[in-house]
């Protein structure tokens, strides 16, 4: 419960053995131009000088601070989360810092959104590395294959309690976030994304992120058991539906009887109305929180013809054009732009671009063949193989690219990278790329997600701009 003058938002702070940063943690918080907060710091169980760091830093309202044995970073939020009085949860780690607007940012946007149950934005990066992390905008189907934001969210009450909170995911720590969002999402509270950066997370050679990425592998099939019924493939094909459909069928007349005889053929559409309001299936209550209207891979005009002949023309289309038509030119203004709003608009919709079409009645027997970086893989490689394309470069030869390798049927003729550490990644050549090189290669794919805008930018520097070049690569 909370009371009439009880503070707005709460942030709660978790901190294990990281009383170092704390100072410049909680003076962020104090310099929010937003009034109306209270901040609780949780000390989980330090065995180091954290304690004296936190007696110094919770001297003065509204910050507090409590003190628990160590249970691990799930249990501290959690604990933090307990203790707070506002309607509103921040969750913000020790070492990490709010933008000045953070608050008031995230506020005003669910305020905007009341359907929101909780808030992100841009992340810039501080430390060991600098930059700004832009995210993506909210795609519950992307969001299921592949986490959109950092922890530090603002999040409704409400929503939170609900949740059941965080919770470990594998053996050790993880992924907690990532769970929590698809734990809501599947639950029907969805986020909005703010493009602004909201906080600074500081790079060090040893984070959280670093050590899950290390375990990738057994935290994500530790993410799929404990949410599996999200992953069932009725549930993930009517996800898709509603978030990343393949085709969306403009057809605000159209019958029960034509629907009928579609889906027994193909699934993988949503029939949307002429402003491009999904209307089938059933319109969704989360409708406003869509990135775009119509969300379709293909936007096709429903002709009046019968649904078999309908679906007939649907599918030869399909296979004529594996690429989106606007593909080219989003790449382009991706490639272009700094600016975080549009990064996470054109990346949201970039992915969308690489999801498969699902050419069936029937769900898929597995997560991956629908979504995710194995099937867009298997996407792309069909493309190659349609275009009759016999010399493909890969553009980097990172960790995400390795993961491509051992999943690839097609291995790639050589593969680019700037700073490459092996003259071969799994019996292909690495080399340092030159203009020369690039603009011999029938087409390149960009084998990265971390640096994809970088990489991105570099690959079209020496291709001279050729932006028809690039594959709908996976990322």
């Amino acid at each position: 419960m909370t009371g009439n003058n009880d503070p707005a938002a709460t942030v709660v702070i978790p901190c294990y053995n990281q009383g170092e940063f704390l100072f410049d943690c909680i003076k962020s918080v104090r310099e929010q131009t937003f009034a109306s907060w209270e901040a609780v710091i949780v000390d989980d169980g330090s065995d180091d000088d954290t304690a004296a760091a936190v007696q110094k830093v919770a001297g003065r309202p509204p910050v507090k601070a409590i003190r628990t044995p160590n249970r691990g970073l799930p249990h501290a939020r959690n604990e933090g989360a307990q203790r707070s009085l506002g309607p509103f949860i921040v969750f913000l780690d020790a070492d990490d810092m709010l933008a000045p607007k953070a608050l008031e940012q995230m506020k005003n946007a669910l305020d905007r959104c009341p359907q929101a149950a909780y808030c992100y934005g841009a992340t810039e990066l501080v430390g060991k590395l600098h930059g700004i992390w832009p995210h993506r905008r909210y795609n519950f189907f992307n969001l299921l294959f592949k986490n959109q934001s950092q922890t530090t969210v603002m999040i409704r009450r409400g929503a939170f309690e609900s949740s059941g909170g965080f919770r470990f995911v594998g053996a050790g720590q993880g992924y907690e976030d990532w769970d929590m969002w698809i734990r809501l999402g599947g639950a029907g509270f969805h986020g909005v994304h703010v493009p602004s950066p909201l906080f600074r997370y500081r790079i060090k050679e040893r984070s959280m992120i670093s050590d899950a990425a290390a375990h990738h592998a057994q935290l994500l099939r530790a993410l799929r058991e404990r949410n599996s019924a999200l992953y069932e493939p009725v549930v993930l094909l009517a996800a898709k539906r509603r978030w990343s459909p393949g085709v969306s069928i403009v057809a605000p007349q159209i019958g029960p009887e034509a629907i009928r005889e579609i889906e027994k053929r193909f699934l993988d559409f949503e029939i949307v109305d002429s402003d491009g309001l999904a209307i089938h299936p059933s319109p969704a209550p989360d409708a406003s929180l869509r990135p775009e209207a119509p969300m379709g891979r293909l936007v096709v005009q429903w002709n009046g013809m019968n649904g078999e002949e309908f679906v007939n023309n649907l599918l030869s289309k399909i296979a004529s054009e594996p690429i989106h038509p606007q593909w080219t030119e989003t790449v382009s203004r991706f490639a272009q732009t700094d600016d975080p709003a549009v990064l996470s608009i054109l990346g949201e919709r970039l992915m969308r671009m690489t999801q498969p079409v699902w050419i069936s009645a029937s769900p898929p027997s597995a997560p991956d063949e629908i979504g995710g970086d194995e099937a867009r893989l298997r996407s792309v490689e069909e493309m190659i193989r349609k275009a009759g394309h016999r010399r493909v470069a890969w553009f980097g030869a990172g960790a995400f690219a390795k993961k491509l390798m051992a999943m690839a049927r097609t291995k790639p003729a050589v593969i680019f990278d700037d700073d490459a550490k092996a003259d071969y990644l799994n019996g292909v050549s690495v080399k340092k790329p030159g203009a020369d090189d690039l603009q011999h290669a029938e087409a390149v794919l960009i084998a990265t997600d971390a640096q994809f805008h970088t990489l991105l930018r570099r690959a079209l520097s020496l291709l001279q701009g050729r932006a028809d070049k690039i594959l709908p690569m996976v990322f």
